[in-house]
């Protein structure tokens, strides 16, 4: 169904007079009532009329101009390019877990009932100096609320899954003098 430009209504226009204006927020209610039901209205103040919040002539306001195509946009295009480069920077170290682990497919890593990327959760310990490093420092807590996950048995859970995925991957790829003991390394 579409509509016809002439059938649409303009939106109100209000002239107040000076009496009525004078307290603008009350004038405002009183035509609350009908205005409201165009979700827009034009209020033209009474001739001479100042507000008493009124500031001089010099002060301006600066003006943000922003194109109607990017109106919908949630993010900075720099955040959107980061958010799709993490996505593929996840997709990409899983297929290579995987390969490393020799799986046909890698089952979603669940810690505490609580679905964790495999990228996040190698990173959040590898900037910590590694496997060895969190154990040493108590931080398996830590890297656990970084990656959102909060339970009593966290730490615990963490440091499990870690060991049985990513332990071996990491003695492979990020202390690579240390892997002569693993078979894996070798292939």
């Amino acid at each position: 169904m579409s509509a016809n430009l002439q059938d649409i209504e303009f939106a109100p226009e209000y002239r107040p007079t000076f009496e009525e204006f004078k307290d603008p927020l009350k004038y405002i209610n009183k035509i609350r009532p009908e205005a409201q039901k165009y979700g827009i209205c034009k209020i033209i103040p009474p001739e001479g009329w100042e507000s008493e919040f009124a500031l001089d002539g010099s002060f301006r306001f600066g003006t943000k101009i922003q194109p109607i195509h990017q109106l919908q946009r949630r993010s900075q295009k720099g955040d959107l390019e980061r958010c799709l480069s993490l996505k593929e920077k996840r997709e990409t170290f899983k297929e290579e877990v995987r390969n490393f682990l020799q799986l046909e497919n890698l089952e979603p890593l669940i810690i505490c009932r609580q679905q964790v990327h495999y990228y996040d959760f190698y990173m959040s310990v590898i900037k910590r100096g590694g496997y060895k490093a969190v154990i040493d420092e108590k931080l398996w807590t830590t890297v656990a609320k970084e990656l959102y996950v909060i339970s009593t048995a966290s730490a615990f859970n963490a440091k499990r899954c870690y060991m049985t995925y990513l332990y071996d991957f990491e003695q492979c790829h990020f202390f690579p003098g240390m892997s002569k003991s693993i078979k894996k390394c070798e292939n």
